[in-house]
C-alpha cells in the first residue's frame, strides 16, 4: 500500500506583478519621481510637492497594495536630494522621512476596513508622530526645526489623503 502525503504551502508574493500592476506600478514611479522635478521651483514648493507625493502614496497603496506602494517610498526625497532642492541640513533627516512615507503607507493598509477619512488621518498623524520622535532623538536641532518639519508633513499628508478620498468618491460616483 502506497502512502500519499499531501502538503500545502501558503506563498504570499511581496510584489503584485502581474501585467497590469506592473504597468501601474511604472506609472506610479514615474509620477512620484517627476513631482519633485515639476514642482521644484514653484513657490511653497514642499507643500504642492509634499501633497502631491502623499496623493500619490495613498493611491498607490489603495491600488496597488503594500509592497508596490513601499517600492515608491524613498523615490521623492531621493530625487529632491539629488535635485537640490532640499537644504543640506536636511540631508541627515532624509532616512527618516523615507521611513515615515513607509508608515503612511503601512497604517493605511492595516486600518483598510475603517472609513477613509479615520484611515488618512491616521495614518498621518502616525506618519508625523514617527518623525518627529526619530528627529527628536536622533539629532540636536532646535525644537522649531522638529515642528517644522514635522507639522509640514502632517499638512502635506492630510492635503494629499483628503485629494485622495475626493478623486476617490469621484471615481465611485463614475462606476
Amino acid at each position: 500500500m502506497k502512502l500519499k502525503i499531501k502538503t500545502k504551502a501558503l506563498s504570499l508574493p511581496l510584489v503584485n506583478y502581474d501585467t497590469q500592476s506592473v504597468l501601474l506600478t511604472l506609472g506610479a514611479v514615474f509620477c512620484i519621481s517627476a513631482v519633485p522635478l515639476i514642482f521644484a521651483h514653484t513657490p511653497q514648493n514642499q507643500i504642492i510637492t509634499g501633497s502631491l507625493v502623499n496623493l500619490i502614496l495613498f493611491a498607490a497603496v489603495a491600488r496597488l497594495g503594500l509592497f508596490n506602494a513601499l517600492i515608491l517610498c524613498p523615490i521623492p526625497s531621493l530625487i529632491a536630494l539629488l535635485r537640490g532642492l532640499l537644504p543640506a541640513m536636511l540631508a541627515p533627516v532624509i532616512p527618516i522621512i523615507i521611513l515615515s512615507n513607509a508608515v503612511l503607507v503601512i497604517a493605511f493598509q492595516v486600518l483598510k476596513q475603517r472609513s477613509g477619512i479615520t484611515k488618512v488621518v491616521a495614518a498621518s498623524f502616525l506618519k508625523t508622530a514617527f518623525l518627529y520622535t526619530l528627529v527628536a532623538l536622533l539629532f540636536s536641532v532646535p525644537e522649531q526645526f522638529k515642528y517644522m518639519i514635522s507639522l509640514n508633513q502632517a499638512l502635506t499628508a492630510l492635503i494629499g489623503g483628503t485629494f485622495f478620498l475626493g478623486l476617490n468618491q469621484i471615481k465611485l460616483k463614475q462606476k
